[in-house]
């Protein structure tokens, strides 16, 4: 068991992850790197802004909503003024889900089939870990876990911003050190969403989660009995024999084990990192449904430039080892040769080149991160007051969603520079060009 901050403490705010980050360090055993937007995330086992990894287990703690992550991009041939009119009414499409693509079943399974092939292609290792075949084999796997529930799911929800920092974020150059990418005075966008309600199943299906416990009434109790039901379906369709069934379920909805993991050379835990895998690509394709429609619509060019996952679990090889790697709000960035850096609602953000640090699992932290937990920035901060500082900034916002602004306060998040600096300080990511906010769509 390794631990290493990449962060100054005085960076990582009052709110016990670092006490969490070392217990759960003690009890699985894992490695761990803590990045600087480190914060605790209500609800998690683990912190967020953290990478957990080990040589063949998965950690249950450690999974989220698969693919939550952005996607950016330079724009073309346009203004200011067109681009947040462009928004304007973007956002009344999102609201009102008008003129908005549909989605049979049928149809979701034959564009996922699509993104699928290409994942294959993409992370050739992983499958061959998993001992997949090939791309037929693997799409035989596929339609076997994505069950009519999960297609229901994502056919309703393909194309949604969703709510908690999800957004949707037009931004200008503002100034440029090291990027052959843009010039001072372009246009770009940031575009931070998950892989819909795909992901929320699988992670449910794999977990025992506090929130599928019953608070005692009737309809939660009820609720709780329906979805358990299902998940019980589900792994007897994916199980053999029912005594590996029992085996699973139980080792699963164990609550006394907060720590659990599952070997990833089992079949319980080759299923675990396909299902998992597989909810990812909604989370791409949700991106691009989002970006296509937008673009459709509005009439605007744009040059897609990178896509970097932040919620996820991979199986990849450093040094001739397979190694597990978790990422909890951290970014995956490859081989690519820029991620974004965005900061809290209405303040400026970078593009940032990668370094391509080995020792750090290619990974950069995926924002700032908070200072303040969302329920102490509402008690600190005002709707009213977070709409003047956009207006002060000249930011044209636009919501979706009924969510309370106040939890996305610029000052209850981290200092951008500072941020920065913690990252060029440990090698994670350069700044290469800084960006201001003109208008959000907000979640």
């Amino acid at each position: 068991m390794s631990l290493k901050y990449l962060v100054n403490s005085i960076y990582i705010p009052d709110d016990n992850s670092t006490e969490i980050i070392e217990k759960f360090a003690q009890n699985s055993g894992a490695d761990i790197l803590v990045f600087p937007d480190v914060h605790m995330k209500k609800g998690s086992m683990i912190a967020n802004g953290v990478l957990v990894s080990s040589d063949y287990n998965i950690y249950l703690a450690c999974l989220g909503v698969e693919n939550c992550g952005y996607t950016f991009g330079k724009i073309e041939n346009t203004n200011e003024e067109i681009l947040i009119n462009s928004f304007k009414r973007f956002s009344t499409i999102l609201r009102k889900r008008e003129d908005l693509p549909q989605y049979t079943r049928a149809q979701i399974l034959e564009v996922f089939d699509e993104y699928l092939k290409e994942d294959y292609v993409k992370k050739q290792f992983l499958y061959d870990f998993l001992k997949v075949k090939d791309v037929n084999d693997l799409l035989d796997i596929a339609h076997t876990i994505l069950d009519t529930r999960i297609l229901n799911v994502a056919s309703k929800s393909l194309c949604t911003l969703g709510g908690g920092n999800h957004f949707f974020e037009l931004h200008r150059v503002t100034e440029v050190y090291d990027c052959n990418l843009v010039k001072k005075g372009d246009f770009i966008y940031m575009l931070h969403s998950d892989s819909i309600s795909v992901g929320d199943t699988i992670y449910e299906l794999y977990s025992d989660l506090h929130e599928m416990k019953s608070n005692g009434s009737l309809r939660e109790m009820y609720r709780v009995a329906k979805f358990r039901l299902y998940q019980y379906r589900y792994f007897k369709r994916l199980c053999r024999a029912i005594p590996g069934l029992v085996t699973d379920l139980h080792y699963i909805l164990n609550p006394e084990n907060d720590y659990q993991a599952i070997d990833i050379r089992t079949e319980l835990g080759r299923n675990l990192m396909l299902a998992h895998n597989l909810s990812s690509i909604f989370g791409e394709m949700n991106r691009d449904a989002i970006v296509k429609a937008w673009y459709k619509s509005q009439n605007i060019n744009q040059i897609k430039i990178g896509t970097h996952s932040h919620d996820n679990v991979a199986v990849e090889l450093y040094d001739g080892r397979v190694k597990v790697v978790h990422r909890n709000g951290v970014q995956n960035i490859g081989n690519d040769e820029y991620c974004i850096l965005p900061s809290a609602m209405g303040n400026f953000s970078y593009i940032m080149r990668n370094t391509f640090n080995e020792k750090a699992f290619f990974s950069a932290n995926h924002g700032t991160g908070r200072m303040q937990d969302k329920h102490i920035a509402k008690e600190n901060f005002s709707e009213e007051m977070t709409t003047t500082e956009m207006r002060q900034r000249s930011v044209a916002l636009f919501r979706v969603g009924a969510g309370n602004l106040a939890e996305q306060n610029m000052h209850a998040f981290k200092d951008p520079v500072a941020i920065v600096n913690e990252m060029e300080k440990n090698n994670l990511a350069k700044r290469a060009a800084k960006t201001c906010p003109i208008a959000v769509i907000k979640g």
